[in-house]
């Protein structure tokens, strides 16, 4: 079984267990998107008090151009800076903002320089856009240089922000045709978000985000532009935390009083 298939079983196990300890009847019952010709491509059908759920499993990942910048800023910077740490016989911490393509070749040059701006002064560097940074690091090795990189390339700060970043546009395709079309074909749509990191993937999710509100405003835009599609809107927090309702509501358990 792939990792990626795993992953989405942990998450969909997940969700039944927190429906489960509310007393509903829950389970997997199929999983469409692995059965060949099947009506709908959602990730899985859950059966909760013998109601049949659309379920659409969506990663909180963060953007798909961070790990391709990031490997690119840690090129252009990592060698030059330890250079510099010698030269000055020092040891630097340099946090930067990974860049895209087109603005790296203005930027990495201007924090090596900022870098030995630091290092010549002994005094840490900052530039305006108050995240970029250079600190001496008296406890530690002369030569030696740790890179921080800020987790968006944009360099917008708001965790919301950065949740629509990442996920924005692909979750707005889920919406136009998985969950569009299991909410054509009647049923009842679930859209499950997941903290969590998949173990095979580079790419990270956005697991500081520790509030459902500050989720939900992520991916507000997303349901703006796609009223009456989802019924349900569950978040598995990063961590092992219990799967969490966002939005909507069912009905009171069977049996229940």
């Amino acid at each position: 079984m792939l990792d990626k298939e795993q992953h989405e079983d942990k998450a969909l196990a997940s969700l039944v267990a927190a429906l489960t300890a509310q007393g509903y009847a829950a389970a997997v019952t199929a999983r469409p998107d692995q059965i060949p010709d099947h009506p709908l491509t959602v990730d899985a059908i859950v059966t909760i008090d013998g109601v049949d759920w659309a379920v659409e499993h969506s990663l909180l990942s963060r953007e798909g151009r961070l790990v391709p910048a990031t490997d690119e800023g840690e090129r252009a910077l990592q060698r030059p800076l330890e250079k510099i740490a010698r030269q000055y016989g020092c040891a630097l911490v340099v946090s930067y903002q990974p860049q895209t393509r087109e603005n790296s070749s203005s930027y990495y040059p201007a924090v090596i320089e900022l870098a030995r701006a630091a290092a010549s002064s002994g005094e840490p560097c900052f530039t305006s856009d108050s995240f970029t940074s250079v600190f001496i690091a008296p406890d530690s090795p002369a030569g030696q240089v740790a890179l921080i990189s800020f987790q968006t390339s944009t360099g917008n700060p708001l965790l919301s922000a950065q949740i629509c970043e990442g996920i924005g546009t692909a979750l707005a395709r889920k919406f136009a045709r998985q969950l569009k079309g299991a909410k054509d074909a009647g049923y009842p749509v679930m859209l499950l978000l997941d903290q969590e990191r998949r173990p095979d993937s580079r790419n990270g999710t956005v697991w500081q985000a520790a509030h459902g509100s500050t989720v939900l405003a992520g991916i507000q835009p997303v349901l703006d532009r796609h009223p009456g599609i989802i019924d349900m809107l569950w978040w598995r927090p990063w961590g092992g935390t219990a799967v969490q309702l966002l939005s909507g509501t069912l009905p009171p358990p069977q049996g229940s009083t």
